[in-house]
């Protein structure tokens, strides 16, 4: 019987693969980002049932991964401060620092919590979260529109997919 724990390689991608991931990432963050994420030190892996780009690393750094369903970029804490530096206050949603504890480790951050939001994004969006002092807590994705998260009180504006500090216990 053959072994099904086959780990997949890191490879170059193809000029297909780049132009694909230049694509992905201008639509839905920035052109000016294209260059990095087409760079020489980028290389990928390829899911071993569809052959289609799964990841994304610089290096030996995960930048992100690929969503199967509609191929976003959904970017790690790396890949996030990277994009963070290169966009500035495009997709980001400030908490207040009453929040910080709890989204860092992951929950959800709830309208009544931010205090300042970028007014367009949509929902479904990739957003980073941020503490009163710009510095990167949490990725996630976003609920609701930013302008009905500036607007609303009550619930949830962001699923937050990693906190920084995940790990550390409340």
């Amino acid at each position: 019987m053959e072994d099904k724990t086959i780990h997949n390689k890191k490879e170059k991608p193809t000029m297909y693969d780049l132009e694909k991931i230049a694509a992905i990432i201008s639509m839905q963050y920035d052109l000016s980002l294209v260059p990095f994420f087409t760079c020489s030190k980028i290389s990928v892996i390829r899911s071993s049932s569809t052959k289609r780009i799964k990841y994304i690393y610089f290096g030996d750094k995960l930048l992100g991964t690929l969503r199967a369903t509609d191929e976003r970029f959904v970017p790690t804490l790396f890949g996030a401060k990277y994009i963070m530096k290169k966009i500035s206050n495009k997709l980001i949603v400030k908490v207040s620092s009453d929040a910080v504890k709890w989204v860092s480790r992951g929950r959800t951050v709830f309208c009544k919590h931010v205090i300042e939001v970028d007014e367009n994004i949509r929902p479904g969006e990739e957003v980073f979260v941020v503490d009163e002092h710009d510095n990167l807590i949490a990725t996630g994705k976003a609920v609701l529109s930013g302008r009905e998260i500036k607007e609303k009180k009550k619930g949830k504006a962001v699923k937050v997919r990693r906190g920084l500090r995940e790990d550390q216990d409340l």
